[in-house]
């Protein structure tokens, strides 16, 4: 089985915070690991973005 690893960066938490937007996945559900930390409110910022509802 062959694994990948690639490293959080913000680009790629932003890739996948829009990608669950384009796909209409809940936040709730997207974004339910360690509530409250940076990286937790970088990714909803990049949610919202996704949406079209920034600053909602």
């Amino acid at each position: 089985m062959n694994r990948f690893f690639q490293r959080l960066t913000s680009d790629v938490l932003r890739a996948a915070a829009q990608s669950a937007a384009a796909q209409h996945i809940p936040l709730a559900e997207a974004n339910h690991h360690e509530p409250g930390t940076a990286l937790w409110a970088q990714f909803n910022e990049a949610y919202a973005a996704g949406t079209g509802q920034e600053g909602a």
